[in-house]
């Protein structure tokens, strides 16, 4: 029963004395704010700081756009083929791949810049009977393509259609990672630019004077233009096929907390 006793009056004490510390800090809070002055034999800690630095702030976001032509396109084909059996599918697939491979590696792609995306050997179904039966094999192969050489992205089509390709997948025209970068850093700069103006416009307006920066998040994206993708038959007689490449939009975002006075 004691030690009960003792262990409540310990937490009373603690509780008595917190809320000392907490009454403290809010008569100084109150007591600067107001200019009220407090008896000289009154000494409190000074918890005003940190409060007038959470909430002297301002938070502003800014936005910055650069537009740039793209330097690298991406281009999907494939090459589709049917027979009885899978291994006949698979082996005219491959022949026909092969000699859209070569084909593009004669034209200036090089072998690292040709990446395989899907590969695939399907059977096909016969569904008149009440059990399906395989009549045959459809095999899929695509590869993809990275070339920096932009005004050659349609005759890179048509030869790969003239070489064994029989579907495309799709045109990406994009940023390569340096003119990403440079792009990114221009963005960011308007978008510093952007935030500064409007602090220093709500600042004015509400006559509050910008002392720092207390907190600065930021973010940026770009979206690759594609003017073409879908999937369509390549034709050998078909006539040349016409690219034309579009801007790319690079946009930045920050937030930034301001301290003013």
């Amino acid at each position: 029963m004691e030690l009960k006793r003792k262990w409540t009056y310990g937490a009373i004490g603690s509780l008595a004395i917190a809320l000392l510390i907490l009454g403290g800090a809010f008569l100084g809070v109150l007591a600067d704010r107001s200019g009220l002055k407090l008896p000289e034999n009154v000494v409190l800690e000074d918890f005003s700081v940190n409060v007038n630095e959470l909430t002297n702030t301002i938070t502003v976001s800014g936005t910055g756009k650069v537009s740039g032509s793209p330097d690298l396109a991406i281009i999907t084909f494939g090459v589709v083929t049917q027979a009885d059996t899978a291994v006949e599918a698979m082996k005219e697939n491959a022949e026909k791949m092969t000699s859209v491979v070569k084909a593009l590696m004669q034209a200036g792609i090089p072998e690292e810049a040709i990446e395989t995306t899907n590969y695939g050997v399907h059977p096909l179904y016969q569904h008149k009977m009440e059990t399906p039966t395989i009549i045959g094999y459809r095999v899929t192969n695509e590869v993809r393509i990275e070339t920096a050489q932009l005004d050659k992205v349609g005759e890179l089509i048509d030869l790969a259609g003239e070489s064994g390709a029989n579907q495309i997948r799709g045109v990406t025209f994009t940023l390569s990672d340096t003119k990403a970068s440079e792009m990114r850093d221009q963005a960011l700069l308007e978008a510093v630019g952007n935030a500064n103006t409007k602090a220093d416009l709500i600042g004015g307006a509400l006559s509050l004077t910008i002392k720092g920066v207390v907190h600065v998040t930021e973010s940026s994206f770009y979206q690759p233009y594609q003017p073409y993708s879908y999937l369509r038959e390549a034709a050998i007689d078909a006539a040349p096929t016409p690219i034309f490449e579009g801007d790319v939009d690079m946009v930045a975002t920050i937030q930034v907390i301001y301290l003013f006075e």
